[in-house]
């Protein structure tokens, strides 16, 4: 009759001695065991029958070999396989260990939440997608918006040149150039403080009445 592999073979004994029942130990049904002190079964139990005290390992094994987890009535982990039953030492060696599985056991409550996670993160995602769209659209707005009024304060500009002698324009180029540099990208609104002194050299009428819909304030780009 064929044997289990020496890590089956020794888990079974460990959990068939009494000696180690506080730390590891079969469910009632015997078709699973529970381990209700990790860190003591690490320093005590791994140490000496295992040769290592890293409890990942050691699910990392029950992986390769294909034990499942669940958590019982009490919500503590416990690990099973069909052919690991308490009295039935006879079917451990059907227990083959698979070279492929390399990832640790994780419990199915546990998957779930990930999933949940994964689904409220996704939603959360096209959110956010549909609000940069919403931004993205009235950025565009807000940017065709600011770009007609600096074509009607430039035509503004030619008028008033024409109609009045351009030398009277040159005190104001300054102040000009630096509101046509706020309304490209900074503050624009602050824009129609400075186009006052305009009035100087404009007909009274001329239609300043856009000015009020100059966009709302962009940061600097």
């Amino acid at each position: 009759m064929s044997k289990p592999t020496k890590f089956i073979s020794k888990l079974y004994e460990i959990l068939e001695s009494n000696e180690y029942r506080k730390y590891i130990r079969w469910q009632t049904s015997g078709n699973s065991f529970v381990i209700p002190k990790i860190e003591e079964f690490s320093q005590k139990v791994m140490v000496e029958n295992f040769t290592t005290k890293c409890f990942q390992s050691f699910l990392r094994q029950l992986s390769m070999y294909g034990f499942s987890m669940k958590k019982n009535e009490r919500n503590q982990k416990q690990y099973q396989h069909q052919y690991f039953v308490k009295g039935k030492f006879k079917d451990l060696y059907k227990i083959v260990r698979n070279q492929r599985v390399s990832t640790v056991l994780v419990d199915e409550n546990d998957l779930n939440q990930i999933r949940q996670s994964n689904i409220e993160l996704k939603m959360q995602l096209d959110r956010l997608k549909e609000q940069q769209g919403l931004l993205s659209y009235h950025l565009r707005i807000q940017s065709k918006k600011q770009e007609l009024i600096l074509l009607k304060l430039d035509d503004l500009l030619k008028k008033c040149q024409k109609k009045k002698n351009p030398e009277i324009y040159k005190p104001y180029k300054q102040t000009w150039d630096l509101m046509m540099n706020l309304l490209k990208g900074y503050q624009p609104q602050y824009g129609s403080i400075l186009i006052e002194p305009l009035y100087e050299i404009c007909e009274p009428m001329t239609p300043f009445s856009e000015i009020q819909n100059t966009p709302l304030q962009f940061p600097f780009i």
